[in-house]
C-alpha cells in the first residue's frame, strides 16, 4: 500500500523487521520562503556507517569458540594459540556506504544496524587464510560492502539479514530486514544464521534489530521562529511475513516503520526528547497520540518519547 504523508516534523527513519521503499525525494511545496532543511535530501554523498552494537543473544562466542577449535583442528595447536588470532566475524572494514567509492564529499546522512549480526561495512565477513607449521586453515569471506548497480542507478547492498537501495539519483531508498535470518540459529557455526531454527527475544532486556537512517536539519532552527514545519514522505511497504506464528509473542515481538526526531531545549538542564511520525506498525492497524510524561520513556538514551498518531500521519491505516 503506497501513503502520501504531510506532518510536522522529521529527521531519523527507523524500521524493523520487513520491506519499505521511501520513493523520489522531493522538496516540501513551492511556498514562497520555503526551506528545505534535509542535507543532501537524495542521498547523493553516501552514509556514515555507525559502530555495531552487540547481537541480542551469544552468536559472537559461538563463534569465536567455533573459530578457536577450527584452528586447533586444521593447524594442531593449543585453544590458547589459537585464541591469539583475530576472529574474522562481527568486524568492519569501512565504516562508509560510498557507492563503492564513487560518493564526493562527506555524508551527511548515517545509516545505523543496531543488535544486526551482520554489518554493511564489513569487507571480508569471515574471511582468512592462516597458515602454520606447514598447515593452513581458510574461510571464505563475504564483501557485505560491495553494492550491485542496478540498470536505473540504484545501488544494492546486501548481507543475510538486510537489503539496503538507495537510487542517487532519485533519492530513493529501501530499508529491508530479513528477521528469519536474524533471529536463528547458526547450526553449523559457519557464521550465518540458517533461517530453519529460530530463537526469538524471550525477554524485554535483549535487544532487537535495527535499521535506520538519521540526519541533523540544517539550518537549525527555533521552532518559535517557523510559520510551521512540513514533512513530505511517499513509502510504499512492499512486504512483511510472520515467518513462525506459533513462536509470536505480542509484548516482544513485531515489525515497525516509523520517523523520529529529535527536539533539543535551549535549556541544556531540560534535556532532549523523542518525538515520534508513526507509519507501521505489526501489531495493531491504528495507533494513537503519545503526549505527556507518561508517554514513554527510552532507558537506552534516557530520553522522553511522545508521538502522533497513525490518524494524523498516514489517516486509513495500513493492513
Amino acid at each position: 500500500m503506497k501513503k502520501i504523508v504531510c506532518c510536522a516534523l522529521s529527521v531519523c527513519l527507523l524500521f524493523l523487521f520487513g520491506l519499505v521503499g521511501c520513493q523520489e525525494n522531493t522538496p516540501p511545496g513551492e511556498e514562497t520562503g520555503a526551506v528545505n532543511l534535509l542535507p543532501d535530501p537524495k542521498f547523493e554523498r553516501g552514509f556514515n556507517l555507525s559502530t555495531p552494537s552487540p547481537v541480542y543473544d551469544d552468536l559472537p562466542s559461538q563463534l569465536e569458540s567455533a573459530f578457536r577449535a577450527k584452528l586447533m583442528e586444521d593447524l594442531g595447536i593449543d585453544s590458547t594459540q589459537a585464541g591469539a588470532f583475530l576472529n574474522p566475524y562481527l568486524h568492519i572494514g569501512n565504516d562508509a556506504l560510498d557507492y563503492n567509492g564513487t560518493t564526493e564529499g562527506r555524508p551527511s546522512w548515517t545509516l545505523s544496524e543496531h543488535s544486526s549480526s551482520y554489518w554493511l561495512g564489513d569487507t571480508n565477513y569471515g574471511g582468512y587464510e592462516i597458515e602454520y607449521n606447514g598447515k593452513t586453515s581458510s574461510g571464505q569471506g563475504y564483501n557485505f560492502n560491495q553494492a550491485t548497480l542496478e540498470s536505473d542507478g540504484t545501488y544494492v547492498y546486501t548481507t543475510p539479514g538486510k537489503t539496503v537501495k538507495v537510487n542517487p539519483a532519485t533519492g530513493s531508498i529501501t530499508l529491508g530486514v530479513k528477521g528469519s535470518n536474524e533471529y536463528s540459529k547458526d547450526d553449523d557455526s559457519d557464521g550465518i544464521r540458517d533461517g530453519v531454527n529460530y530463537v526469538p527475544r524471550t525477554s524485554g532486556a535483549q535487544s532487537w534489530v535495527h535499521l535506520l537512517i538519521s540526519s541533523t536539519l540544517y539550518p537549525q532552527v527555533n521552532l518559535s521562529d517557523m510559520d510551521k514545519l512540513t514533512l513530505k514522505i511517499s513509502f510504499t511497504m512492499e512486504e512483511m511475513e510472520k515467518v513462525a506464528p506459533e513462536l509470536f509473542n505480542q509484548n516482544l515481538h513485531t515489525a515497525q516503520f516509523q520517523l523520529f526526531f529529535v527536539l533539543s531545549s535551549t535549556n541544556s538542564a531540560d534535556g532532549d526528547f523523542w518525538y515520534g511520525v508513526p507509519f507501521y506498525e505489526a501489531r495493531q492497524t491504528e495507533a494513537g497520540e503519545v503526549v505527556g510524561p507518561n508517554g514513554g520513556f527510552d532507558a537506552g538514551t534516557s530520553m522522553w518519547i511522545a508521538s502522533a498518531g497513525t490518524r494524523d500521519t498516514v489517516g486509513e491505516p495500513i493492513e
